[in-house]
């Protein structure tokens, strides 16, 4: 883990750096010391009472999904991310390819047929890389549906603008602040040189509860802050637009915050995935009326 420390419009940034599942893992294992100064009761550590299912499964296996992976609800996710993604091809974005031993997106039937030429190339020059940067924080009222099928749009989103040429680079962080300082939290989950989205690796950060309560948690508590206003409640989640302040994000780069706040209701997919497209104002790249046409249809 690398922690930084830097300053943003007057608070104190403690900056937490980890660049993939493994390293988190090892962080953890090595049972890092607990700030109790700010954490007198920590919340990683938390029993669930009788009749509660708010923090999920226990810290140690929590930990332990990092290296097992998380396997709760797995398959229907990725059933759905597979009917999601076929919903219809995506309109062109005018950039020039062709098949070439490196490139932008791999083609799966050519890869598992050992085809050299197996990568779809797009014209260097034209190609943009979109940060897609994740919040993985939520409310507690959140249902979990609002918080799957966040998850599921957006694999869609990115696997949408893969398939036009764009380079993504995927990232989940957590952002949040208390009256002096902020936390800010990153793990990669596909840089754009990756040949796959690799959909188990991101199912537990972006779906599974104990991620957020049990890992970050954890991870927070370890940190070296020093407002009291942390304690308790773990500070404030921060808006889409200070997020997108705080990463200095240019207009093409999609940052996705809480599912309330894009209006994500958990119930229709296809709906959601419309209304999280709709939310970052990025419609012209996805064919609309078809969504539109597979929402109403699902009703």
């Amino acid at each position: 883990m690398k922690c930084a420390i830097s300053q943003h419009k007057g608070k104190k940034v403690y900056n937490i750096k980890f660049y993939n599942l493994a390293q988190m893992y090892s962080y953890l294992k090595s049972d890092p010391k607990i700030n109790y100064k700010i954490f007198p009761e920590p919340a990683s550590h938390e029993k669930e009472r009788a009749g509660e299912n708010f923090f999920g499964s226990s810290l140690a296996d929590s930990i332990e999904y990092l290296k097992d992976g998380y396997n709760q609800g797995l398959n229907n996710f990725l059933e759905a991310s597979s009917k999601l993604s076929k919903i219809g091809n995506p309109t062109s974005s005018g950039k020039e390819s062709q098949l070439s031993v490196y490139g932008n997106v791999a083609i799966p039937a050519l890869v598992a047929q050992g085809v050299n030429e197996c990568m779809l190339r797009t014209d260097v020059e034209d190609t943009k890389v979109i940060d897609v940067l994740f919040n993985l924080s939520y409310p507690a009222h959140t249902t979990g549906a609002q918080i799957r099928n966040r998850g599921l749009a957006t694999l869609y989103i990115i696997k949408t603008l893969e398939k036009k040429g764009y380079l993504i680079n995927f990232k989940a962080f957590e952002l949040s602040k208390s009256d002096y300082e902020m936390f800010h939290l990153s793990i990669d989950l596909k840089k754009p040189g990756d040949l796959f989205l690799d959909e188990k690796k991101c199912y537990y950060p972006m779906v599974g509860k104990e991620f957020l309560r049990r890992i970050l948690f954890r991870i927070m508590e370890s940190t070296p802050l020093e407002d009291r206003d942390w304690t308790g409640g773990y500070g404030e989640s921060c808006s889409s637009s200070e997020m997108r302040d705080f990463f200095k994000a240019k207009k093409k780069d999609i940052v996705i915050s809480s599912p309330g706040e894009m209006a994500i209701r958990g119930n229709n997919i296809y709906e959601d995935s419309l209304s999280l497209i709709e939310s970052l104002e990025i419609q012209d790249e996805f064919d609309v009326k078809k969504l539109k046409y597979f929402a109403n249809k699902s009703e």
